[in-house]
């Protein structure tokens, strides 16, 4: 019998949980009797058209960028303001995870992940991100061998 490569097919999307600077899972804190629960980002993978369109995106920012600079090269602030937009592109969203601005106002939505992502001493964030948005195996469910 052949395999329907359809069914094999990447999803749209893939929760992931997020790790700290050591590799281990963030949690939430534990109040009120309350279990601790993971932090999460839910992320468009490769396969998807949101991916597709913000990776298309980014590039076009970096060829407007070389063109507007005439060729120099961004600074490492212009690269993580890059990679935070790229990324803030392919994210859903977060889950348990909160980020106030320094008035203490809490971040929301695309602002949130701009936040998150161009924080560079949350740096292991966007890391991780980074690497599983382009990661097919987090979008796919694994072959099973009968």
């Amino acid at each position: 019998m052949k395999l329907n490569i359809k069914t094999r097919a990447a999803a749209d999307t893939a929760t992931i949980d997020l790790l700290d600077g050591q590799g281990e899972p963030l949690m939430t804190e534990a109040a009120d009797g309350a279990e601790p629960q993971p932090v999460t980002v839910t992320l468009y993978g490769p396969g998807s058209k949101q991916h597709a369109a913000a990776v298309a995106a980014s590039q076009t920012r970096a060829l407007k960028f070389k063109r507007d600079n005439k060729g120099r090269e961004p600074t490492p602030e212009e690269r993580t303001a890059e990679q935070a937009r790229l990324l803030a592109d392919v994210t859903v969203g977060f889950g348990n995870l909160a980020y106030a601005d320094d008035s203490g106002r809490e971040l929301e939505g695309r602002e949130l992940a701009l936040a998150v992502y161009g924080d560079t001493t949350l740096g292991f964030i966007a890391e991780r991100v980074n690497r599983a948005s382009v990661d097919w195996s987090v979008f796919t469910k694994p072959s099973s061998r009968n």
